[in-house]
């Protein structure tokens, strides 16, 4: 019988990939896409860059695929993985602006309820711009906490693996970056006061 290696879990994978490393193509079509869109996110780096750097991110997973420790989620390593090595690069390449690609459904993600919760109040497409001008001049600790809690629906567990801070830290940070975000729309005039 034959199992059908693209439905099985993360675990399973990874133990199939260091039984056969041609198995490591099921973790980097589930995977790509999703780092690939956090990499955007959280630096100003070109399509092309990125593929770069998500090729160099599989590489470093099948060097240590046999060190994975499974008592993390797949998910969580090869994230601060990415995380590790978006941060290299942009420290190689710290010369150049340093804009992020933010969507404008990703600026109203992290604008909705369950991000800051000042959607309502910015729809307009000129605020979102000024918006994202924002965010883009937040310092990368805080974009970052911010990229991973409200566009990658990561828990706050899982934010602490990837950047390997304690739980406080990750929600100073993540209060710290909203507010910061808030009082510069507060004085740009993008939002009322809340």
């Amino acid at each position: 019988m034959k199992v059908d290696l693209a439905k099985s879990s993360d675990e399973d994978l990874v133990k199939k990939v260091v039984e056969n490393p041609d198995h490591l193509t099921f973790l980097v079509d589930r995977y790509w896409q999703k780092l690939f869109w956090f990499v955007k996110r959280m630096s100003y780096f070109s399509s092309e860059d990125i593929e770069d750097i998500l090729q160099e991110v599989f590489i470093k997973v099948y060097k240590n695929i046999n060190s994975f420790d499974d008592s993390y989620r797949f998910s969580t390593w090869v994230f601060q993985i990415t995380r590790n090595t978006t941060i290299d690069a942009i420290r190689k390449n710290s010369v150049r602006p340093q804009e992020v690609g933010l969507e404008q459904d990703d600026l109203k993600m992290i604008f909705s309820e369950n991000g800051i919760g000042i959607e309502e109040q910015m729809i307009n497409k000129e605020k979102l711009k000024e918006a994202e001008k924002i965010i883009n001049s937040l310092p990368l600790k805080y974009r970052e906490v911010m990229i991973l809690k409200f566009l990658e629906e990561k828990n706050y567990e899982e934010i602490m693996d990837i950047v390997k801070k304690p739980k406080g830290t990750v929600a100073s940070l993540l209060n710290r970056g909203k507010t910061i975000f808030l009082e510069k729309a507060k004085t740009q005039k993008l939002i009322l006061d809340i």
